[in-house]
């Protein structure tokens, strides 16, 4: 193939691409490659072409053998090192941030001031929740003398605002906000910044000990940027801001604790109708069957605001958010239990489930699972049931809500008991966010396919739904013009054709997910059978009792009746390829939780050995020592063996037969001739808990092993990180069924964060493992004897002696 002809062949694979047939982009450059194998131009094209339909590891080795090419046919050299960019990328798309990291440090040597890699770096750190070193490439980009201050370069705007939201995420509010300030100082009513505005003020509020220094300050911006997102009619009006916002702040409804931030707070203070006493809003017919504090039908402000401090309003302070729980693998909703509203473990109480079934329909995703804004009898699982139940069909629904974003989805998928013939059912985000398609589709594409292969080999039947939103609404009524209103400043869309080039990405969604074998439908035409009083939306997202009714029909005509079904594209690694993914994702996501509270920040530089910074390998093993016994003196022998430093976590929560002042001091005893290699260290209420995991406590008496989601996921995503541990070790186990959930749990989520699991054999003794519980029996039955082959002698002189 002469030369030439390389470049019109990537041409017309890209003509294939922007049409929306990107594989037979992949023929015809795959093609290409056979008879020219040596360019560089086709196979970075070929890399293009497999991301766009979601095929990360094919795009990486794309990538990487358009770099090792020896043509070098490229019509600007410049675009080897966007390749390497390419290539970088998509290793953090396969969770490879190190070598993500490394690949981009070679690029920003060659072009230090090149936005985008300093960009595409700071995505790889923020993915493997590095924020600091995020910071710190930011802070150098913005502070450098080769190039103009960043407050007036439009270029590093964006560079700027990643560094604001980075801020934030570490808990430095007061340097986030001047670099806030500075960015909207310049066109406060801009679109986007308005946008940024208000996505930082959602991240502000996680921080629980910032969020009542954040009131004022909050205000202050507000009119800093000439209104923001405020409605129009009460934009002008400052006073009316000030006095809204107080109420909200001193509202039953926030001093509950049941919304999600002081921001969303004053966010529906300033759109949902108000009226001028709690009596009269008690007294709105419906006003139990709506059971949440929304009322969209009218527009204007009441403005005798003193009234409307929400006390006494029935309900109000009950159903409008939840706190998060980490919980079978995933992020869930905290337990909620009120007359209307039960909420527990993950799953929404469902009042019309049948004691008899047949097979179970497995409803996974996020608020509409939920039912946030429903009483129990309203939500869309319920009226699922309830039309199963009417038409004698034996189907029990179990509703799972957590997280909204595909990779919790997938978690949720995997923490449920899915059995042959049974509907698996996924409602997650409908995303208006993001104009990135590839992005979207990467996403979908991996995903569905994991499910599909899972789903083929139990024999169910995997389905997406995504839900309508109010931007959906074709001919919106007066209340829900407003909340459009302010959904388009919210997403930054400047017009409808924004929207219209979201929907067109969602739908590209969809088409994604039922090429994998996945039955997929987008049912945002459900948002136009609206009638004309009152609609189906409760707000941006959620249905009233009406709407979830009419999905729940339609989403059962297509379970029942499906129109369309493929097989599943199998692919032996999708399944565990996307948990690793959806785990990396979820240790970034605890990252952000803010599980790293000042407390725990607090504990770690109390453990912290600073012997060993420094050191490449770094383990850890946890224990109970109750008491300390040949057993965990073998398997700290044998951990110290494979590391450069190992800590020795001892449970501190004293509910065991020794106390644990003592147990760590044997411990410590116990180890002693191992030298600094070896450092013994309490547990604090993060590892193994009353806090992380109370169930453990029970082990002697537990039937259910319990979940220790959240005491391994604090693990990976928070102390491992900031100890540079890499290696977590622990001995079978054979008996206890809590301890062997828990090494299975350890087993599932730390090796994708990074941290490798070592598993030993238990030390015998006899025959039988030496075990704590085996040396307590001893000691009962007052047989010293074997009490002294079961213990170190440090151990054994404290037993017959002091204790």
């Amino acid at each position: 193939m002469p030369r030439e002809n390389s470049k019109d062949l990537v041409a017309a694979a890209r003509e294939l691409r922007r049409s929306g047939r990107p594989e037979e982009a992949i023929e015809l450059l795959a093609a290409g490659i056979g008879r020219h194998p040596n360019s560089r131009r086709l196979r970075a094209a070929l890399g293009d072409a497999y991301s766009d339909v979601g095929e990360s590891h094919p795009a990486r080795d794309a990538y990487a053998a358009a770099l090792a090419a020896p043509d070098d046919d490229f019509a600007d050299p410049r675009n080897a090192l966007f390749v390497k960019d390419r290539l970088a990328c998509a290793e953090t798309a396969l969770g490879n941030i190190d070598a993500a990291v490394s690949l981009f440090d070679e690029l920003l040597a060659e072009c230090p001031e090149e936005k985008r890699f300093v960009m595409n770096k700071g995505v790889a750190l923020r993915w493997g929740g590095r924020f600091r070193e995020m910071r710190r490439l930011l802070r150098d980009y913005l502070r450098s003398a080769a190039r103009p201050p960043w407050e007036e370069d439009e270029n590093v705007a964006g560079v700027a605002f990643a560094l604001c939201l980075c801020e934030a995420r570490l808990g430095n509010f007061d340097e986030s906000e001047a670099l806030l300030f500075a960015l909207v100082r310049k066109d406060p009513l801009g679109i986007s910044n308005r946008a940024k505005f208000f996505r930082l003020f959602h991240i502000f509020a996680r921080r629980p000990e910032a969020q009542e220094r954040l009131g004022e300050r909050y205000y202050d911006l507000l009119r800093q940027a000439c209104g923001g997102f405020v409605p129009r009619e009460i934009s002008e009006d400052a006073e009316l801001i000030r006095r809204t916002w107080a109420a909200a702040r001193e509202s039953d409804f926030f001093a509950a604790g049941k919304s999600y931030s002081l921001a969303q707070a004053f966010e529906f203070a300033l759109l949902c109708d108000r009226y001028d006493d709690a009596e009269s809003l008690a007294l709105i017919e419906g006003f139990e069957d709506r059971a949440i504090p929304i009322i969209m039908n009218k527009r204007r402000f009441n403005v005798k605001l003193h009234h409307i401090a929400w006390r006494g309003v029935p309900q109000a302070d009950r159903f409008e958010g939840m706190a998060f729980k980490l919980f079978k693998n995933a992020i869930v909703g905290d337990d909620v239990h009120t007359n209307l509203f039960n909420y527990r473990d993950g799953q929404r109480i469902i009042p019309a489930a049948p004691k008899e079934f047949g097979r179970t329909l497995h409803l996974l995703g996020a608020c509409h699972v939920w039912g946030i804004h429903a009483a129990d009898e309203q939500t869309l699982a319920n009226h699922l049931q309830r039309i199963f139940n009417g038409n004698g069909e034996a189907v029990r629904v179990v509703a799972r809500g957590g997280a909204s974003v595909l990779e919790n989805c997938y978690l949720q998928f995997l923490g449920q008991d899915v059995r042959r013939g049974d509907y698996v059912v996924f409602l997650p985000r409908n995303r208006f966010d993001t104009f990135e398609s590839d992005i979207v589709t990467d996403n979908c594409t991996q995903f569905s396919r994991a499910v599909a292969t899972a789903c083929a080999q139990i024999g169910a039947v995997p389905h997406v739904f995504y839900i309508p939103a109010i931007l959906d609404v074709e001919r919106p009524g007066e209340a829900e013009a407003s909340v459009q209103e302010f959904d388009r400043i919210r997403y930054a869309l400047r017009s409808r054709h924004d929207f219209e080039k979201l929907r067109a990405i969602r739908l590209q969604a969809c088409r994604r997910i039922a090429e994998q074998g996945c039955i997929c439908r987008s049912l945002e035409y459900l948002a136009n059978r609206s009638p004309e009083s009152g609609g189906f939306f409760r707000n941006s997202f959620h249905m009233n009792s009406e709407g979830n009714k009419v999905i729940a029909e339609e989403i059962h005509k297509i379970l029942v009746h499906p129109s369309s079904w493929t097989s599943p594209r199998m692919a032996g690694n999708a399944a565990e390829d996307y948990r690793v993914r959806a785990v990396r994702w979820l240790k970034r996501s605890a990252a952000e939780m803010r599980l790293t509270t000042l407390e725990m920040e607090q504990w770690l530089r109390e453990v912290r050995n600073p012997v060993f910074d420094g050191r490449e390998n770094v383990g850890a093993i946890v224990m109970n020592c109750n008491p300390f016994t040949l057993g965990h003196r073998y398997l700290v022998e044998q951990a110290a063996k494979a590391v450069d430093g190992l800590y020795v976590f001892v449970v501190q929560e004293d509910k065991s037969d020794f106390p644990f002042v003592d147990r760590i001091r044997l411990a410590r005893r116990g180890v002693a001739d191992m030298g600094d290699k070896v450092y013994v260290a309490p547990s604090g209420k993060f590892i193994i808990s009353s806090f992380s995991f109370g169930n453990y406590f029970g082990k002697t008496r537990a039937i259910e092993p319990g979940d220790s989601t959240a005491d391994v996921v604090i693990f990976g995503s928070a102390i491992a990180p900031a100890l540079n541990i890499t290696h977590r070790f622990v001995g079978e186990e054979p008996l206890c069924i809590v301890t062997r959930a828990y090494n299975e749990t350890l087993l599932f989520h730390l090796p994708p964060m990074g941290v490798k699991i070592h598993v030993f054999s238990r030390k015998e003794c006899g025959g039988s493992p030496i075990s704590a519980s085996t040396v307590r029996q001893a000691m009962k039955d007052g047989d010293w004897e074997r009490v002294r082959t079961l213990v170190p002698p440090t151990t054994y002189a404290y037993l017959a002696g002091d204790f």
